[in-house]
């Protein structure tokens, strides 16, 4: 199993901090931060707001905790107390918030609850509430949010859902429960992901990677549906992923991996499509990503 961090934005509405989607093994016998709010901020989606001075502010960390099953039990920290959410369809399986918002007096907590057969169910607790966003292609088909962002009163939970024949990952985000497609710009019917999600304005930008006629990923974002390509600076038919997004002023930041000649992941970051490499101070060797961007 794989759970999630979640993007780095603050909403004019939405008013919070986090930490930007990107898939991570499952840890055992940890509990594992996926999301962290903080109740008041200032700047348009996808700025940096100046960071809080002190402990003095309202602080949510949401994720899972293992139980002593272990299952994953869906949760947030509100000033370090544990608020479950549980699993809406039964306790004996296992859920996870992979992306936090706080609008107003409303928690909004993107993620995954798994049913009785075991089955990936995408949606939202909203106050606690679990809202579940349905995989249109197929009920039966697991589906997943990994960025959630609200903004003008609209709700956009970007993330995945699999065909009717769970043969291919779709990207796409669901508008207030309406499943939004984005398409793989590259073949229809290979896999691609949305892990990052940043409403600015009208604009809607939707960043991770599509598979290709080589089954390479290649790094991009949708912005309104029109894919723009992020080129792998090492190799260009080698693989590379968005795992955050930033937008500030006209400059888009995106944050991932490109894999190198000898297929190791590389940690960087695009800035209007130039890539800037982040080194591995352990050594070049070795793997590095970004799971996090922010732009002060």
């Amino acid at each position: 199993m794989s759970y999630l961090l979640t993007e780095y934005v603050c909403d004019t509405k939405a008013r919070m901090y986090s930490i930007n989607n990107v898939q991570m093994p499952k840890l055992s016998a940890l509990v594992f931060i996926l999301a962290v709010a903080i109740s008041a901020c200032s700047g348009p989606t996808g700025t940096n707001p100046s960071p809080p001075s002190g402990l003095t502010q309202t602080v949510y960390a949401a994720g899972y905790a293992d139980n002593s099953t272990p299952l994953a039990v869906a949760g947030y920290w509100l000033n370090g107390t544990w608020n479950s959410l549980g699993n809406p369809y039964s306790s004996s399986e296992n859920a996870s918030v992979s992306s936090l918002v706080i609008s107003g007096n409303n928690i909004y907590a993107g993620g995954f609850a798994a049913n009785t057969a075991g089955l990936f169910v995408a949606g939202y607790w909203l106050n606690g509430v679990w809202n579940p966003l349905t995989n249109t292609y197929n009920a039966s088909m697991p589906a997943n949010v990994y960025s959630i962002v609200v903004s003008g009163g609209n709700v956009y939970a970007a993330g995945t859902a699999e065909n009717s024949s769970g043969s291919v990952v779709i990207a796409g985000y669901w508008l207030n429960s309406v499943w939004h497609a984005l398409t793989n710009p590259y073949i229809s019917t290979n896999n691609a992901s949305v892990s990052s999600i940043v409403v600015s304005g009208s604009n809607v930008y939707a960043a991770g990677y599509a598979d290709n006629s080589s089954q390479a990923l290649v790094a991009g974002y949708w912005l309104n549906d029109t894919w723009k390509p992020l080129s792998n600076p090492y190799v260009s038919s080698y693989s590379a992923s968005v795992n955050s997004l930033v937008v500030s002023g006209n400059n888009v930041y995106a944050g991932g991996v490109a894999y190198n000649s000898s297929g190791v992941g590389v940690a960087g970051y695009w800035v209007n499509g130039t890539w800037t490499t982040l080194s591995n101070t352990f050594g070049a060797s070795n793997f590095a990503t970004v799971f996090s961007l922010a732009v002060q």
